[in-house]
C-alpha cells in the first residue's frame, strides 16, 4: 500500500472515530488510527462503538480488555 493510500485510511478511519467520540482527544483518535493502519487491521466502526458506550457506561474497564476488544 502506497503512503497516500495509507494516509487517506488513517484519515477515513480517524474520521469515524471522532464521529461519535467528541470527547476523546484528537491526538489519541490519530493514534489509534495509525494503528489499525500500521498493522494492516480492518476498522470495524460499530464495534468500536460498542466498545465506547461500554467504557462510557463503565468506567472501571481494564485496559488489556479494551486492547483485545479493539484490535482483534
Amino acid at each position: 500500500m502506497m503512503l497516500q493510500q495509507k494516509t487517506e485510511q488513517m484519515m477515513d478511519i480517524f474520521s469515524a472515530m471522532n464521529e461519535k467520540n467528541k470527547w476523546t482527544d484528537d491526538r489519541i483518535l490519530m493514534m489509534a488510527a495509525s494503528v489499525y493502519v500500521v498493522n494492516d487491521k480492518a476498522f470495524d466502526a460499530e464495534r468500536y462503538y460498542q466498545l465506547c458506550e461500554y467504557i462510557k457506561n463503565d468506567q472501571g474497564c481494564s485496559p488489556i480488555y479494551v486492547r483485545r476488544f479493539v484490535l482483534q
